[in-house]
């Protein structure tokens, strides 16, 4: 399998971090607010066109520096501060 990460939500307040490329464990995150991680209430009128998640757009993407211990890509950084490289697959 190639490098990447695996979310997973456990719970309504719980997200794990797996490695795709490994299959382990790496870290689990709580949500600090009292939504939920998944919507379970699944309508087909609901559904909308969320289209491509672009980094650019979003309030709270960041880059890692490839020096992160997240960064599996690292190995590819000419300079430690420079962004992670990463790779998005979507899959239908």
């Amino acid at each position: 399998m190639k490098g990447g990460f695996i979310l997973i939500g456990v719970g309504d307040k719980v997200i794990r971090l797996w490695s795709a490329q490994t299959n382990k464990y790496m870290d689990e995150f709580y949500v600090p607010t009292g939504s939920s991680l998944a919507d379970d209430d699944f309508d087909e009128n609901k559904d909308k066109d969320l289209g491509m998640y672009n980094p650019a757009e979003s309030s709270t993407s960041c880059h890692l520096p490839c020096s992160h211990e997240l960064c599996q890509l690292g190995s590819s950084c000419k300079v430690d501060k420079q962004p992670c490289p990463y790779n998005i697959s979507y899959y239908t």
